[in-house]
């Protein structure tokens, strides 16, 4: 169900993606802390800027998890995308924590904070891991109802324009593979047995 390969076009939206996810949570994050202080000025954050670029790369991270090719079953790419989202809180949890530990805030009133920060930040994350997985479903399905079974000559000719570009020396060695044998003792292992008794 999700993206069938880790393509380079599902790369270039994942990194879309990871840039909305980042612009978002620091946008979101810093109109919530001007509002809970009261109108003083808090737009420009060392540590919101650190938590939501690190939650930007671990999305990278989970979006390839999404990846057919990687894990075939679908429990199993469940699995590996649930597991890779909690190390994903984790890491923005633990970024937020060293940072305070850094600048000697007190521990008791950083866990509680960091941990509604981090549980807020989920809704966005999971939201962004939606879009993705929405936007290279609907792209994939619109690819496939444009593409239409080739035909033998298509084939053919499609096969002969990449051995065009092929030099001399790869077109004469898929000669010699495709080349019937013009000597019967050479094609027939009986007559090849039959010789060599």
């Amino acid at each position: 169900m999700f993206a069938d390969r880790w393509t380079h076009d599902n790369k270039r939206v994942a990194v879309l993606f990871c840039a909305l996810l980042m612009a978002a949570t620091y946008l979101a994050f810093s109109i919530r802390s001007v509002l809970l202080a009261s109108g003083s000025s808090d737009w420009i954050s060392a540590k919101r800027l650190i938590a939501t670029a690190v939650g930007a790369g671990m999305f990278l991270l989970v979006a390839r998890f999404c990846d057919r090719s990687l894990f075939p079953r679908l429990s199993m790419r469940f699995f590996a995308i649930g597991a890779m989202t909690l190390t994903a809180m984790a890491m923005v949890f633990f970024a937020r924590m060293a940072f305070d530990l850094v600048f000697g805030v007190a521990a008791e009133e950083v866990v509680l904070s960091n941990a509604r920060w981090v549980i807020t930040w989920l809704g966005y994350f999971a939201a962004a891991l939606i879009g993705y997985y929405l936007s290279t479903q609907v792209r994939h399905l619109r690819q496939s109802r444009c593409v239409a079974p080739m035909t033998r000559e298509a084939a053919v000719a499609a096969v002969a324009r990449q051995v065009s570009t092929w030099s001399e020396a790869d077109r004469l060695a898929l000669v010699e593979l495709l080349a019937p044998s013009t000597r019967y003792e050479e094609a027939d292992p009986l007559a090849q047995a039959s010789n060599h008794g």
